[in-house]
């Protein structure tokens, strides 16, 4: 099993004490360098022609949202050049409830041990809502002005400090909006140029508040009668998240270090890869942390440093324990991330047919490894003149994924 021995985590105790004990609750002045971003600025990257001929042409968008009574909502919109689809789309749309508390106020559950209980109290186990719509080129729309999405009777729009959502099912209908005040972002160390070629991180909503209904349609309680329709008011908080790129992805990535803790609390995103051998070999990434006081911490073009590689047998892969994380342009943030014990070892080629596997494993070896357990330590300065320090920690899943061989 993969993870970091007893000795190993001194080190990480060394750095909390390097960083610093907690400071004290402080609104932190945050920065953002690469200027204001506009709505026309968001709009979907298939509005631009050359996007629409590349072959190796994706996008993708991403709404994840935590609900203020204890469920889940999940909204994803793909468009894709790549192998067979030449621009099909695909969106979808999930929705998770919480489970019914009984007459003592207590969600049913069976008995299970310590492990299998923790996992399940922390995630939502009520019904569950889903749709998924497929179409071709030709068969969807996109709008010019804004992110705008329409894909069969499902809708995405999004702008600066907004976003709004109809997605239809077999038996729901589902409405959203999202919003902020907080700026959209398009981190530096999520984007590459490259002679011609590119990719580009934008956040829309770094965290915003969610309001909306699901209309659920059940059975007629008489034979002959109408549907039963109710209706169920939903509040919650979201993260909205854009990429988009023309280069295919064993020429663009070697590896991609992914970290995401999305709570009613706070919002914790770390995303960070390491380039080819062709386009300059570097790490690259970025960090955020926002909650309801607002961008607590925003690095949109961090250090990153692997540390303490574990060689995992099955795939000959060396998996860090350890990654530091640092301000490229002074000593304002600096943080760490500890692995752990290994949650899950996925072949990323899983779902492929045996000859597409054989096709792409010539390209890249893909793996993602899963680490449920992970740690982490964020601390920065309140402002360049002050000494105060303030830090974030705690425990959220750390996924580390290689696709190609050193």
């Amino acid at each position: 099993m993969i993870g970091v021995s007893r000795a190993r985590f001194v080190l990480v105790l060394a750095l909390a004490t390097f960083l610093g004990a907690p400071g004290c609750r402080t609104l932190r002045p945050v920065v953002i360098q690469e200027g204001p971003l506009t709505d026309g600025d968001l709009k979907m990257a298939w509005t631009r022609a050359a996007n629409r001929s590349g072959d190796n042409f994706s996008e993708q968008f991403r709404i994840e949202a935590v609900l203020d009574d204890g469920g889940e909502l999940f909204t994803k919109l793909t468009v894709t050049n790549i192998a067979k689809y030449d621009g099909r789309a695909e969106l979808s749309a999930k929705i998770q409830l919480p489970a019914e508390e009984d007459a003592n106020g207590a969600a049913h559950e069976e008995e299970e041990d310590d492990e299998a209980a923790r996992r399940k109290a922390a995630a939502p186990t009520g019904p569950v809502f889903r749709t998924k719509v497929k179409k071709d080129r030709g068969d969807w729309t996109a709008g010019n002005e804004r992110f705008e999405a329409t894909v069969g009777d499902c809708t995405v729009v999004a702008g600066v400090g907004f976003a709004q959502v109809h997605a239809v099912g077999e038996n729901f209908v589902l409405d959203y909006t999202v919003e902020t005040d907080l700026p959209a972002l398009r981190p530096p160390g999520g984007v590459v140029n490259f002679g011609g070629a590119f990719y580009a991180t934008t956040i829309p909503i770094p965290r915003g508040r969610l309001v909306g209904t699901l209309v659920t349609r059940g059975p007629p309680e008489e034979e002959g009668g109408e549907p039963v329709e109710e209706t169920i008011d939903l509040e919650g908080w979201a993260y909205i998240e854009h990429r988009a790129t023309d280069l295919a992805p064993y020429r663009m990535a070697k590896r991609w270090f992914k970290m995401r803790e999305h709570t009613l609390e706070r919002t914790v995103v770390l995303s960070a890869f390491e380039r080819t051998e062709e386009l300059g070999g570097q790490l690259q990434g970025w960090v955020l942390v926002a909650d309801e006081d607002g961008l607590q911490v925003y690095e949109g073009d961090v250090a990153l440093t692997p540390r303490d590689l574990t060689l995992d047998g099955e795939t000959g892969y060396g998996v860090p324990g350890l990654v530091f994380l640092e301000s490229k342009d002074g000593p304002g943030f600096r943080g760490v991330v500890r692995s752990n014990a290994l949650t899950e070892r996925r072949d990323d080629l899983r779902r492929l047919s045996a000859i597409e596997r054989v096709v792409v494993r010539r390209l890249m070896k893909p793996f993602t490894f899963i680490f449920d357990d992970a740690e982490f330590l964020f601390r920065a300065r309140v402002s360049p003149e002050s000494a105060e320090d303030l830090s974030w920690r705690g425990e959220t899943t750390f996924e580390y994924q290689q696709l190609n061989s050193d």
